[in-house]
């Protein structure tokens, strides 16, 4: 049973990963699509003409495969936000070409944003990593150093407390870390 779950998990990872990577692409064309779309609607093509085709690239197809995705799905704020945009444009017949020029301007900057942030919590993210890093490193030095001191350590009662509980903090800081470096 324990394996069946192991290789259920092990299935679902790359699955996840890949469609990480997808939403990364597409939250970095953007501001091109939007760009592209509104193009298509200034030089008088129907917003499903213009869907049409952006889509042939693998960005707008990730894109208009978001669109008919149900709301609560939707992986990014701003196609929910353009989904709702078109929406009302249909019922009211309100033109979308220069909303859609603002948003990838808005879409542009918030990239850029995303990166000075990223740039600047950079020296952070690292001093986290090697203040996480750091236990484990100075074990396996001792290890290389005395392998009988940390063989008996870990063998007696209180290693055998004390190193899961090692483990289960380290967890716990690595969650946290996630937490406030993901949190601007």
């Amino acid at each position: 049973y324990g394996l069946k779950i192991l290789f259920s998990t092990l299935n679902w990872i790359p699955k996840y990963l890949k469609k990480k990577k997808e939403i990364t692409l597409l939250n970095h064309s953007l501001p091109t699509l939007f760009l592209q779309l509104s193009s298509c609607l200034m030089a008088g093509h129907a917003l499903p003409q213009a869907l049409t085709f952006i889509s042939h690239s693998k960005e707008g197809d990730l894109f208009q495969k978001q669109l008919y995705l149900p709301s609560e799905n939707i992986a990014n704020k701003w196609i929910l936000f353009f989904k709702y945009c078109s929406l009302l444009s249909q019922k009211n017949g309100i033109s979308l070409s220069t909303l859609l020029k603002k948003l990838s301007y808005l879409c542009r900057t918030e990239l850029q944003y995303e990166e000075k942030i990223n740039a600047l919590t950079l020296p952070i993210r690292i001093q986290a990593i090697v203040a996480l890093l750091m236990p484990w490193i100075v074990l396996i030095a001792f290890f290389f150093i005395e392998p009988f001191l940390i063989i008996q350590a870990v063998g007696s009662w209180g290693g055998g407390v004390g190193f899961p509980t090692a483990v289960g903090l380290e967890i716990g800081a690595i969650l946290w870390i996630k937490k406030i470096i993901h949190s601007h």
